[in-house]
């Protein structure tokens, strides 16, 4: 290839910046999505400190809310402006504290009115198999639980709050195709928390809670918006950058072709000047 050629060629690749479209896209868990929740408990007390952890299958429901930034499938990032997630009821047992003799000490948990709720939007690269993943994601958690134990007794609610927000990352798979989407191969980090102190009965320090929620079965689907093919002369493939794959629209389009979107010069034949005009748009298309 001519020097000069290849120069140009990055060049205009290096000067076309664009300003992406974005694409409006809204899901739903499917029904009869599931998952599981994990919940360690971690009791510093007078007998000692100790943790346990037990996991109770649920049932997840939701939606989400996604702009999609790009002139073409496949979009290379996104914006989450909105999840919220809901759990079905649970109940949870531990036994804490085995001494020979008098056995454990039981301690039963019963949750409701899971749910986790996005409390500002955040943005994520899709990789190329699909992968988008957004880090400590802030977002508010909240549940009602009732502890039954010879320890203690509580029934209350735990919420976080925008000022100190529970924080998690999430990431999922994101297909979307022709104005479907589709969203699976969800997770969730764990989330840390602990029961206020001033809740707590004499003789029991601190009780922290490590909260895990498996959301690998959780599938969404929804729509958006497809971007609008991209008014680009040299875009003959509608991907919004005149590349490799325009200029073998290009060749094999050669000799004679009234109206055709190759005859960029408009003489009736795609021909050496159309290939001159074609390396000149080389690059993204604008806006």
């Amino acid at each position: 290839m001519n020097h000069k050629i290849g120069i140009s060629f990055v060049a205009a690749a290096l000067v076309a910046a664009p300003t992406f479209a974005q694409s409006a896209g809204e899901a739903t868990v499917v029904a009869g999505s599931s998952g599981s929740g994990t919940i360690a408990i971690t009791i510093d007390s007078l007998f000692g400190t100790e943790s346990q952890a037990d996991t109770v299958d649920v049932e997840v429901s939701g939606n989400a809310a996604f702009e999609f930034i790009g002139s073409a499938e496949p979009f290379d990032s996104c914006e989450m402006n909105d999840l919220n997630l809901a759990l079905t009821n649970g109940s949870l047992s531990y036994c804490f504290f085995d001494i020979p003799i008098f056995g454990c000490t039981s301690l039963d948990l019963d949750f409701s009115n899971f749910t986790l709720n996005l409390l500002d939007p955040v943005s994520s690269d899709i990789d190329a198999s699909g992968m988008a993943e957004f880090v400590d994601v802030e977002f508010i958690m909240s549940f009602d639980y009732d502890i039954q134990s010879t320890l203690f007794n509580i029934n209350d609610n735990y919420t976080s709050t925008p000022k100190e927000p529970s924080v998690a990352t999430f990431s999922f798979r994101i297909d979307t195709t022709k104005g479907l989407l589709f969203i699976d191969e969800m997770n969730m980090s764990t989330v840390e928390g602990a029961i206020s102190e001033e809740d707590l009965p004499v003789g029991v320090d601190s009780v922290l809670t490590s909260t895990d929620v498996a959301l690998g079965a959780v599938t969404m689907d929804g729509t958006y918006d497809p971007p609008e093919p991209a008014d680009c002369a040299g875009d003959f493939n509608n991907d919004g950058i005149v590349d490799g794959g325009d200029f073998g629209g290009l060749l094999s389009a050669w000799g004679a072709c009234s109206g055709c979107p190759e005859d960029l010069d408009g003489n009736g034949s795609v021909d050496g000047g159309d290939v001159g005009l074609f390396l000149s748009l080389w690059g993204p298309c604008s806006p």
